[in-house]
């Protein structure tokens, strides 16, 4: 068998492999996986139903869910296969950019070992993979960089404003970095320059994709303080959430880059020049990765550390492109890494990382019971994920956001979370309608007169304690509203 043959089969065989690693991680759950999807069945459902979105939204990643759910008998199983499929065009990209940056193949496999290997991958899968179809997107564009096709640079950049936002953001900075970085006709940059502007005027008003309105986005994103990603993550996230191989792989990401960063210093100080992909890499991953970042586990910088370590495969690009390393240990830690895979896929564990689905299941039951007896109403408030798998199942809105705008009092509801349902009681003089431990559904206006009575009548810390994520009370910003 000659060697192209075997090498092809190879790459074959382990993008196989990492289908169905993915594929079991995500069927561990008998629902959807993650905090987002739910909200794209209710946009799959909605078109299929009337033949327009729940909300106006030009997104690629829903022509790719429509082809997917008509070979299968349920959207939950036709978001699963197609969550499952990013990751491997993921792969296939990162073989894609190795190829055209002329690695060593003992080097590609090792590559595509890691990807296989990586729980940030299967729990970016799971839980973002509308935002998964972006960074593919994202990775094509640096090897159309690399090609120097202006072509297809062009293109990905605009497909770029249809995959997700924060890829046609990265593609934007990955270019004027590029050209500006590159000795290209001055015309080219400018044309490219004009072109990018125009883009964001155009597709400001374009539904769900990037808008002057994102910029609200980035409200409150910076911090006084150093705040080392990392290190921040963890402390979002319960040390049980994680396990060991995530954990090893984190540690990976830093030492990447830490080599990475190091070599650009000793380059600096011997005055050599620095090659634009690495220089291009260097600068995304410092945005990514910047340090004085405020996290918190539901904005910009807390995608923007996990969107890293699914690009860590640039920093091992980096790192590896003129490394000589002995053939038979590259190829025996690429053996090693493989057969890691098929335990590290369990760290994704639906019962910890996903919502309480299960929980939520039941509480529609008891909803539709409440409704067979009294009127449906037209908006039901309550907290996201819940919010989600009830209007996809039920039909009915329900909104994780307060409402601005006017709806009849005895048509607007909420699902509330009362960490003292006799308070309520107290206060309102009735028994609330009980669904499961501590939730409960209420017209808001009842819930509204019960939060006036606890701000008026009890201490701050008893107030806040009921205004929390789980009983929404902000208003939907600008970037949400856009149609």
């Amino acid at each position: 068998m000659n060697k192209p043959l075997v090498q092809k089969l190879l790459v074959i065989g382990l993008l196989v492999t990492g289908f169905v690693l993915r594929w079991l991680a995500l069927q561990q759950s008998e629902f959807a996986n993650g905090w987002d999807t739910y909200y794209y069945l209710i946009q799959l459902a909605s078109f299929q139903n009337t033949g327009e979105m729940h909300s106006p939204e030009w997104n690629l990643f829903y022509p790719f869910l429509i082809v997917a759910d008509w070979f299968f008998t349920d959207s939950v199983t036709a978001v699963k296969f197609l969550s499952a499929s990013l990751t491997v065009l993921l792969m296939y990209a990162f073989y894609l950019l190795a190829i055209q940056l002329k690695i060593r193949f003992e080097y590609i496999l090792l590559l595509l070992a890691l990807l296989l290997f990586s729980p940030e991958l299967t729990y970016f899968a799971s839980q973002w993979p509308k935002n998964l179809l972006g960074i593919i997107v994202y990775v094509l564009l640096l090897t159309a960089l690399v090609k120097r096709s202006w072509y297809f640079i062009i293109a990905l950049l605009i497909v770029s404003f249809f995959a997700h936002r924060m890829a046609a953001v990265l593609g934007l900075i990955t270019v004027a970095l590029w050209i500006f970085n590159k000795k290209i006709n001055l015309r080219l940059k400018i044309g490219i320059v004009t072109l990018g502007l125009l883009s964001l005027g155009i597709f400001h008003f374009v539904p769900g994709l990037i808008s002057f309105y994102d910029f609200e986005r980035f409200n409150s994103l910076l911090s006084t303080q150093l705040q080392l990603p990392h290190l921040s993550f963890f402390h979002l996230f319960e040390t049980e959430k994680t396990s060991i191989w995530w954990r090893m792989e984190m540690i990976l990401s830093i030492l990447f880059f830490s080599f990475v960063i190091g070599k650009l210093i000793r380059q600096l100080i011997k005055k050599q020049s620095i090659p634009p992909f690495q220089f291009v890499i260097i600068i995304i991953f410092i945005i990514l990765w910047f340090p004085f970042y405020q996290m918190t586990s539901d904005n910009i910088p807390y995608r923007l550390f996990h969107a890293g370590l699914l690009l860590l495969p640039l920093l091992f690009l980096v790192s590896f492109k003129n490394l000589n390393l002995n053939s038979w240990l590259v190829k025996s830690l690429t053996f090693i890494i493989i057969i890691s895979s098929f335990f590290s896929w369990k760290t994704y564990t639906p019962e910890k990382h996903d919502p309480d689905y299960k929980t939520y299941s039941k509480m529609m039951g008891k909803l539709e019971s409440y409704w067979m007896k009294n009127s449906i109403p037209e908006l039901i408030i309550g907290h996201k994920s819940m919010a989600e798998i009830i209007t996809y199942h039920t039909q009915v809105d329900v909104l994780p956001w307060q409402v601005e705008y006017e709806v009849e009092d005895d048509k607007l509801y909420r699902i509330a979370y009362l960490p003292f349902d006799r308070l309520y009681e107290y206060y309102l003089h009735e028994k609330p309608y009980q669904l499961a431990v501590n939730y409960y559904y209420i017209k808001e206006s009842d819930w509204q007169l019960f939060l006036t009575n606890l701000k008026k009548h009890e201490n701050a810390a008893m107030y806040e304690l009921h205004q929390n994520w789980k009983n929404p009370h902000e208003i939907r910003p600008a970037y949400l509203l856009k149609n």
